[in-house]
């Protein structure tokens, strides 16, 4: 009977890391993200979704937006400093996440077998959301830019929903640690 219960609590144990290590990426864990706007265009040129209605981060001239085909813009953003990849829970295939150092990229595969952005976390204050914020923002500047957050907000984030995905501004304290784009498809 002992053994029983112990296999069982392994069980149990094992099942709870997978599903924590799956759970789609909650607010304020890892990732990366940066920068947002209403516009939606790409200088990739091409036909490249874009994930719609949403904020955006710009960086060297790309718009980059959760639910983007990362394939299609990653030429544009330079040398990553690390690329991890891991089976994804979201699909079946490979998620990947760029380091770009100051930001980094999230993503998964998609039905359409293609990479796309599924979180973009600023880490530092040398990149901002299109509107000028950046980690060193206080609560009350991110309200005076994007009015009043979500319902769903606490006081150690700010959600702001717009389109198919949601705007994050992680804090600790009264310190801004993070800013996160999330698509609605991991959220």
């Amino acid at each position: 009977m002992k053994k029983r219960f112990l296999a069982l609590a392994a069980a149990v144990v094992a099942s709870a890391t997978l599903i924590t290590a799956c759970g789609g990426a909650s607010s304020g864990s890892g990732g990366s993200s940066n920068a947002s706007s209403a516009q939606t265009s790409q200088s990739t040129g091409g036909d490249v979704k874009t994930g719609g209605d949403g904020y955006v981060f710009k960086v060297n001239g790309t718009s980059l937006s959760p639910d983007a085909d990362m394939d299609a813009l990653k030429g544009n953003l330079g040398k990553e400093k690390s690329v991890f990849e891991a089976p994804s829970c979201a699909g079946q295939g490979t998620a990947y996440t760029y380091d770009y150092g100051s930001y980094t990229v999230e993503t998964y595969p998609a039905e359409d077998k293609k990479n796309r952005i599924g979180y973009i976390t600023l880490k530092d204050d040398t990149v901002a959301t299109a509107e000028g914020i950046d980690l060193s923002a206080t609560k009350d500047q991110v309200k005076a830019k994007y009015g009043e957050p979500d319902s769903s907000s606490s006081d150690t984030i700010l959600i702001y929903k717009k389109g198919s995905m949601k705007l994050e501004f992680i804090f600790e304290g009264n310190s801004m640690k993070s800013i996160q784009y999330v698509s609605s498809v991991l959220a």
